[in-house]
C-alpha cells in the first residue's frame, strides 16, 4: 500500500492527538510494512559489505513497534513531528568491539552507502550520556537509520532502556540518573584510554548491584567474541519473533524464520501484537544471523 505525503501527515497527526482507533492502528501497521523491503534490502547490502571486511561485528534489524512510534509522536520534545520525519520506522543496529573498529567501520560505510546525513553523538553527546553514531539513509521518500555502536556505548544504551519509558523520555529517578552518569563517565574514559571512575565514590546501590564494568560489559564482550566467530550453515540471516513478559522479566517465545519467511514472521508478529496486553508484553521481530548475536544486541530480552 502506498501513502501520499498528505496521508502520512494526517495519520501522524491523528495518532499524536488521539483517540487511537483500531483503524488508525491498521493504517500505521500498513505504513510500517511498506518499509519492509527497504529493511531487507539494506540488511543484505550491509551483510555483503561486512562479509568483505575483517572487522568483527554484529548486525540486527528491526521494525519499530506501533506503540513505540505513537509514543515518539506524543513526546513533548517531538511535538508537531511529521510521521514522515521519523527516521527509524525501520533500523539496523551494528555493534563493533571498540572505537578503533567503529572509526574503521564508519569510514567504510561512508564510502559504500548513499547517506543522507550522519549524527555523531560521540562528539556532541546529549546530557543523558548517549554515545553512538547514527547514519540515516534515504531511499525515495523513506528513511532508514543505522546505529553504529561500540560495546561500551551499547552498555549505556541497554542499561538506560532497562529502566523503562520514563528514563527514555528524559525523566529518570535521581538514583538512575546518577547510575547512568557513572556509566557515561566510564564509557568516555574507555574511549580516551583513561582509568574508569572510582565506583567506591558512588554512594548508591545500583553501581554495586549491577556492576556495569566488572560484570555486564565483560559478559557482553565474551558473548560478542563467541557470536562473531561462529560459522555454520544454520547461522544464516533470518527473522526472530520474540514475546517478552515485562512483569515476570521472562522471554516467553522465541521463533526463528528463514530469510524467505519474512512475510510470515510479520504476520505472526501482527497476530501476537493484537493478542497480548501491550502494557505488559513486548512483541518484537528482529533480523539477525544467530540467536547468539541477539543476546548481545538485545540482551534485555534474554
Amino acid at each position: 500500500m502506498e501513502f501520499s505525503g498528505n496521508q502520512i501527515k494526517r495519520l501522524g497527526k491523528a495518532l499524536r492527538d488521539g483517540p487511537i482507533s483500531d483503524d488508525l492502528i491498521r493504517q500505521l501497521e500498513d505504513y510500517r510494512a511498506a518499509f519492509d523491503p527497504l529493511l531487507i534490502d539494506m540488511s543484505l547490502k550491509l551483510e555483503a559489505i561486512l562479509a568483505a571486511t575483517k572487522i568483527p561485528s554484529l548486525l540486527t534489524g528491526r521494525s519499530k513497534r506501533t506503540k513505540s512510534i505513537i509514543r515518539k509522536l506524543k513526546r513533548v520534545q517531538n511535538r508537531g513531528m511529521d510521521l514522515s520525519r521519523v527516521a527509524d520506522i525501520v533500523g539496523l543496529r551494528l555493534l563493533v568491539e571498540n572505537v578503533a573498529a567503529q572509526e574503521r567501520m564508519l569510514e567504510l560505510l561512508i564510502k559504500e552507502l548513499d547517506l543522507r546525513d550522519i549524527h555523531d553523538y560521540r562528539k556532541n553527546p546529549p546530557p543523558s550520556g548517549y554515545r553512538c553514531v547514527h547514519l540515516n539513509i534515504r531511499h525515495g521518500s523513506q528513511l532508514l537509520e543505522i546505529q553504529l555502536r561500540t560495546l561500551a556505548q551499547h552498555l549505556w544504551a541497554i542499561e538506560s532502556e532497562s529502566f523503562g519509558e520514563q528514563t527514555k523520555e528524559g525523566k529518570p529517578s535521581e538514583d538512575v540518573s546518577s547510575y547512568l552518569g557513572y556509566i557515561r563517565d566510564g564509557v568516555e574514559a574507555i574511549e580516551i584510554g583513561e582509568p574508569l571512575p572510582d565506583s567506591q565514590a558512588m554512594p548508591q546501590i545500583l553501581v554495586s548491584k549491577r556492576s556495569p564494568f566488572t560484570s555486564i560489559l565483560p559478559t557482553l564482550t565474551e558473548r560478542f567474541m563467541q557470536a562473531t566467530k561462529w560459522e555454520s550453515e544454520e547461522n544464516l540471516p533470518g527473522s526472530f519473533l520474540l514475546v517478552y513478559d515485562r512483569t515476570r522479566a521472562q522471554l516467553l517465545h522465541e521463533f526463528k524464520f528463514k530469510e524467505s519467511e519474512r512475510e510470515q514472521a510479520l504476520r505472526e508478529y501482527s497476530t501476537f501484537s493484537r493478542m497480548v496486553d501491550e502494557t505488559r508484553f513486548d512483541v518484537l521481530v528482529l533480523n539477525a544471523a544467530t540467536p547468539a548475536g541477539l543476546r548481545v544486541t538485545h540482551p534485555q530480552f534474554f
